[in-house]
């Protein structure tokens, strides 16, 4: 989640911490407003005057890869 606390509108940069290496897509919770990284593997959100955004690392194509174990 991504919290904004300000009477102006912005654009909210971070990066996201993970194991993997690999750039992570974080998938917006509630619209079709996903975020893709850049090439730092840098996110920026536009973020309205006290807004929020629910997002989650990744798709769900880990379910396609899952194996029989």
């Amino acid at each position: 989640m991504v919290l904004y606390f300000n009477a102006e509108r912005r654009e909210v940069r971070f990066s996201i911490s993970t194991e993997s290496k690999e750039p992570f897509t974080l998938i917006h919770l509630l619209s079709a407003a996903h975020s893709r990284p850049d090439e730092g593997h840098r996110h920026g959100v536009l973020m309205e005057p006290c807004g929020y955004r629910q997002f989650r690392v990744g798709g769900f194509d880990y379910l396609l890869k899952r194996t029989n174990a």
